[in-house]
Formats: structure tokens, sequence, C-alpha cells
């Protein structure tokens, strides 16, 4: 069987899930980068692995090899798409060919996006005319994807869970920190909120919590930040450390108690919630945003408020901050969630079951949760 796996650019929230294929397929398996990735990026740490993995193709580089990739969408018997030119795939879909849709919801600014023309047929082209294709799957990444592609008329049985996927790994670490380690990591906009994490802060050491809040990312708000910073006093116990490479960020994540998530509906997933589940962090994550109610059981492997109740939102950190035994017993559940199923060997081997079920006329199986289960919210 013949797979290949379609988007933008090929960084580290790909590499587990393609890893997987590549180990389970061989050469059967393809992985095509169809732009550059951006400066801005790369400035970030992140590793470009169309340079390093011997199964990528850029098809951003010439047209030989673009035409290698179209040839390689017509052919395959699965093609997992993200974001990618629809062309890739037209042929295939026009075919009723077995194509796996990978998107985040497409209205994270409300509903009106469906009623301006230009949005509505996009729509259209794009999904909507394929969707009583009997292989065309939607990939759902984050909680409220599949009811934005409900609202277009998608069939429910199309419509699986998906994500983005962090490296997994057992943890090591003890829980005997005698400060409590506070991470926060994002660019610093006004969709991702820092200033919720900065008036937990203030509530903390009013409340005399041994703490130090860390801020790893840069942006807009950050002279904003600085300035509440100095108003309340905090420049004991809040940094604002800039940008670092992925790994250093893992490091970070790896040595923290507590990591904040705070974006809004506008953020479609937000990978950081997976790699803090991974380091055994308790998360508190924003109800709105895509990958909390997702990855995230509420009081059993992290905390979701809900967004944009502040209050919740400093007492959930507060009630961790005071309590070291519930903020391990958080931290080990995050972890074996993340390394049970949600990781990319465990998404990439249920695409391979489905992908095999379909092209042999088989029953498709059916996952109670976890990648490629049925998205039922």
């Amino acid at each position: 069987m013949k797979v290949v796996f379609i988007t933008s650019t090929f960084d580290h929230y790909h590499l587990p899930f393609c890893e997987e294929l590549y180990k389970q397929l061989g050469s059967d398996f393809a992985f095509i980068s169809t732009v550059p990735m951006p400066e801005s990026m790369t400035k970030l740490g992140f590793t470009d692995y169309s340079k390093v993995c011997s199964y990528a193709i850029n098809a951003w580089e010439n047209d030989k090899k673009k035409q290698k990739a179209q040839e390689l969408c017509d052919n395959a018997d699965a093609v997992v798409i993200g974001a990618a030119s629809y062309s890739f795939v037209e042929n295939r879909l026009n075919n009723n060919k077995l194509t796996f849709q990978f998107t985040e919801r497409f209205l994270k600014k409300g509903v009106i996006s469906l009623f301006k023309p230009k949005n509505a047929v996009e729509l259209y082209n794009r999904y909507t005319r394929h969707r009583n294709n009997s292989k065309y799957f939607i990939l759902c990444t984050g909680y409220y994807a599949a009811r934005d592609f409900r609202l277009i008329g998608m069939k429910q049985d199309k419509l699986l869970r998906w994500g983005y996927f962090s490296a997994v790994k057992e943890l090591t670490r003890e829980y005997n920190n005698q400060v409590v380690n506070i991470l926060w990591t994002g660019r610093f906009v006004e969709l991702k909120h820092p200033e919720f994490a900065l008036e937990a802060a203030k509530r903390l050491k009013q409340e005399k919590i041994n703490f130090q809040l860390n801020f790893i990312g840069m942006g807009p708000m950050n002279e904003q930040m600085q300035k509440f910073i100095d108003n309340n006093n905090l420049n004991d116990c809040v940094k604002i450390l800039g940008s670092m490479p992925t790994e250093k960020v893992q490091q970070y994540m790896d040595n923290s108690d507590i990591s904040l998530f705070t974006s809004d509906r506008r953020e479609g997933w937000g990978a950081v919630v997976n790699e803090a589940m991974v380091g055994g962090c308790a998360v508190v994550a924003s109800d709105l945003a895509g990958s909390s109610k997702v990855l995230i059981e509420n009081g059993v492997n992290g905390f979701v408020y809900r967004h944009p109740d502040k209050t919740e939102f400093v007492n959930c950190v507060l009630n961790l901050a005071k309590n070291k035994e519930l903020r391990r017993e958080i931290g080990l559940n995050a972890n074996k969630s993340m390394t049970e199923k949600w990781n990319g060997t465990e998404g990439a081997k249920r695409i391979i079951n489905i992908s095999r079920a379909i092209l042999n006329e088989q029953c498709i199986p059916e996952y109670e949760d976890g990648p490629c289960s049925i998205a039922k919210d």
C-alpha cells in the first residue's frame, strides 16, 4: 500500500507521524512539502525535516519535483493532505480515491464567515462537493473542527478526530521542586492572551506562593507585559525569556510543574499542550482552543477553564500551586495519555488500519477515542 502525506512544511509536529508511516511502509511512503519553511520559523528554532528525511520531496524546488509530487498524489492508494493546494488531490477526489483531509476549524472568526460569498465558494469547491464520496474523510484537527464541517453538510461518519503529534517519552522527572515552576509558551499576541498568566502571577504573589513564572516567546505584547510586571513588582518571580530552539523549550516543559494555555477560539490546535503533557506538566487550558478538550479530561490529566473567565482560570492555577500531590497526579496522567494514545505512532497505525480496510472492502475499524475516532462532539 502506497501512502502520501502532503502539506506545506515538514516540522517536528509532523515528524513522529511520518517516522511511523515510514517504519511501517518503507519506500511505499512519501512526504511532500509544498513551500519552503519560512525564515520566521527557522529563527524560532524549527528544523526543516524535508532536508533531513530520505522519504521527503520538496515539490517547491523545481518543476520536475512538482510533477513527481503530482504523480505520487494521483497514484497513491491513500493520501493525507494538510495545508497544500487542492490541485494535488483534485484528480483523485474526482475519481473517489481514498483521501484524508487534515485540517483545523475554518470558522475561527465565527459563523458569519459562511455568509461571505468568497468563503462559501471556496468551502464548496474544496470540501462540500465531495461530501458524498465514499472514500473521503476529514481529519478534524481540534475540538471544534467537526462542528464547522457539520454546518456545511459533511456526514458524521466521515469526520475523524485528529491533531498534531509531539515526540513522546516515559517520564524520569521527580516532582520535588521547592519552587512551583510555571510556564507559558507562545507568541505574545492578543489571541493567545498572555495577560491571563500575568494576572495569575499577581494573585500567587498576593497569596505568598513560592513560584517562578517563565514566558517563552516574543511578540507585539512584549512591552505591555513587561510594564505589567514592573507595575506589580513581579520581577523577582516572572521572567520573559524570549524565543529559543524547540529542544530547549521541551527542557523547560520537562522541569515545569504547571503549564498555562490561554488562547481563544482563533487557536485551531495549540501544540504546546501536547509538549507540556508529554513533559508531565499539569496544564490549565482554555476551553475555546482546539487541542484543550481533545487532549484533556478535566480534572484527570489537566484542567480546562471557560475562557474568558479570568477568575476561574486564576483559581485553577492557585489550586494547583497550593497542592503538590495534585500537580504530580495530573502530570503523571497527562504523560500517560500522550504515550498511550495521542502520539504519532498510534495515529499512523490507525490511518494504515483504516486505509487497508477500505481498500480491501472490509469493515472500517472503530476507535472509541484518540486519533481517528469519530468526532461526535
